[in-house]
């Protein structure tokens, strides 16, 4: 348990997936393989049944003698219940040393069986026994709040690395842990890792992903346009799709296996040919329309063992691209001719509705396609995908495949919240929150005497001039940015909640975001995607931010294209 709860700690402050992927590394190295096995049904996201609530919890911290003002500040520094209780505890005289199967195998079931009465008595005993770092993992299971610190993608990678096999091998492997019900063991841990013997288990490896190159605008070193397959680009998830020895495998790029999130639209692929791999996109419909993908993303992130289907989404498949046929390889092959065999693949009469042919646009002249690219947002598309019909002769041509987004909108919003890492990531910006004005402010006065005013209180005037939060935005890469932002949050700082702090109102940033949409869970009533810090103005009065207002007349009714059908070369989409 000890070597288990330290790699939970290192995940928990790493700040970085190569960090976390060492951790791991190490941990494999030197973990028994029945312990591993447990180690990685944990960080798959399956949760024990739970068997303490908060009350529990505040009632053992309260039999350290810990007043409930004392035990509040000590949330307020933690910010985790199970964190306070492991470190408040007194330490053990000699800590209990049994390994992660052990607790699983034999504690954990005999505290199943126990009456619900007595279980808080026999889980306290077991905590006065271990070391912090191991309590507060037990904490966290018993209270049903674990929450594993690391992607599933990261988790194939240190197996790969560790069993030197491909992380598309170890994926297909995993398929079988992804079920709640499985029992991990040392057995099914070592036939995890096993070494590759058959071709067979690499049926469902996929190919390399298309990586598209940025196209700021038209060149002519783009050549004419009847050498380009154009189309629009919506929101959606890339994939490929493979088909072979009477099995389908949904992949997304990373690789990542996401066979048990959509086995619906996985066996609908069975009327595909074998030794068929297309490239394309996951795509919601509404309306026979395509719409953010947002749900779909959260429907594709969900911990394993969840109980599989679409969630009441509806999904379509839009397929670019083929990349293999009855078993040959086509990606040296001109595109048109792939175009060409994909089209007649599509002809066929089973092929289920939800999947569907992208369809190209006929602009006939580039200056007509720049025509639509100016007014794509109101068509809800993300931008363009341009494709190169046939490989060209010249080394130095334009890359064959491009995407041509649209540009981004900008919004100026006040910087208000920002929370920051725990444990050895403590004072290192995450997120920021900013607001806009609830309407135009008359001048500076009345901004500053909003701003004197403080939030705005439940039940109080709503007409009242106030700043409304409208994004949460995670800290990017440019350091110089970042260290601007923590000598503000440093300097603004007037109250604390756990990581979170709340800042004075003082600094104005611009806000570039590609998308947004109306959402009840927000309280400004709309939710922005792809938002970014773009630029910090701190010399900007603070009377001179965006107001909801402003916002708002981003919202445009899509006018997407439907499902299927001829693209009318007229307008967009």
């Amino acid at each position: 348990m000890r070597a288990f709860a330290g790699l939970c700690a290192m995940l928990d402050s790493a700040a970085s997936h190569d960090a976390r992927l060492r951790a791991w590394r190490r941990y494999l190295a030197q973990a028994a393989p029945r312990d591993a096995a447990w180690a990685l049904h944990l960080l798959l996201g399956h949760t024990p049944r739970r068997m303490a609530t908060s009350a529990d919890l505040r009632a053992a911290a309260r039999d350290c003698a810990l007043d409930d003002w004392l035990l509040e500040a000590c949330l307020q520094r933690s910010g985790d219940l199970a964190e306070t209780l492991a470190l408040v505890l007194p330490l053990p005289q000699r800590p209990l040393e049994l390994g992660l199967a052990e607790w699983m195998e034999e504690h954990w079931p005999s505290l199943q069986g126990t009456a619900p009465a007595h279980r808080p008595d026999r889980w306290r005993a077991w905590l006065l026994e271990l070391a912090p770092q191991s309590r507060w993992v037990v904490l966290r299971l018993l209270s049903g709040g674990w929450r594993p610190a690391m992607a599933a993608t990261t988790l194939q990678d240190g197996l790969a690395a560790h069993a030197d096999l491909s992380r598309a091998v170890v994926a297909q492997r995993l398929l079988s842990w992804a079920d709640s019900k499985h029992t991990p063991d040392a057995r099914s841990f070592l036939a995890l890792l096993a070494p590759m013997h058959s071709p067979d288990r690499t049926a469902g490896e996929p190919y390399p992903p298309a990586l598209a190159s940025t196209l700021a605008g038209l060149s002519p070193a783009l050549g004419p346009i009847d050498d380009w397959l154009v189309s629009w680009r919506f929101d959606a998830v890339p994939a490929q799709l493979v088909r072979r020895r009477g099995n389908s495998w949904l992949w997304l790029e990373g690789p990542e296996l996401v066979n048990d999130r959509l086995p619906d639209l996985v066996s609908a692929s069975a009327w595909l040919p074998d030794g068929t791999v297309i490239e394309g996109s996951l795509q919601i419909l509404s309306d026979l329309r395509p719409t953010d993908a947002g749900p779909l993303r959260a429907l594709l992130r969900r911990r394993p063992g969840a109980r599989p289907g679409q969630g009441g989404l509806r999904l379509r498949w839009l397929a670019h691209d083929l990349l293999e046929w009855r078993g040959e390889d086509l990606r040296a092959m001109d595109f048109d001719q792939r175009r060409d065999r994909l089209t007649s693949l599509w002809s066929d009469a089973s092929r289920p509705a939800e999947f569907v042919l992208d369809e190209p646009l006929m602009p006939g002249h580039w200056d007509a396609l720049a025509g639509w690219h100016a007014a794509g947002r109101a068509s809800g598309a993300r931008g363009m995908v341009l494709r190169r019909r046939r490989v060209p002769g010249d080394p130095d041509a334009a890359a064959d495949l491009w995407h041509w987004p649209l540009p981004p909108m900008r919004i100026q919003g006040v910087l208000i919240h920002a929370q920051v890492g725990p444990g050895g990531a403590a004072g290192q910006l995450v997120s920021c929150s900013l607001a806009l004005w609830s309407r135009l402010p008359k001048d500076a006065n009345e901004a500053a005497a909003a701003l004197d005013a403080g939030p705005l209180d439940e039940g109080a005037d709503v007409d009242r001039l106030h700043l409304v939060p409208f994004a949460k935005i995670d800290a990017g890469q440019d350091h110089d940015q970042n260290a601007a932002l923590a000598d503000c949050v440093r300097a603004t700082t007037v109250d604390r909640s756990g990581p979170v702090r709340i800042l004075r109102p003082s600094l104005v940033c611009t806000v570039a975001f590609d998308h947004l949409q109306t959402s009840g869970r927000h309280r400004c009533g709309i939710a922005l995607l792809g938002a970014r810090i773009e630029c910090l103005q701190p010399d900007r009065p603070i009377a001179d931010a965006g107001h909801l207002a402003e916002l708002r007349a981003h919202l445009v009714a899509p006018v997407a294209p439907v499902v299927q059908g001829p693209v009318d070369p007229g307008k967009p989409g």
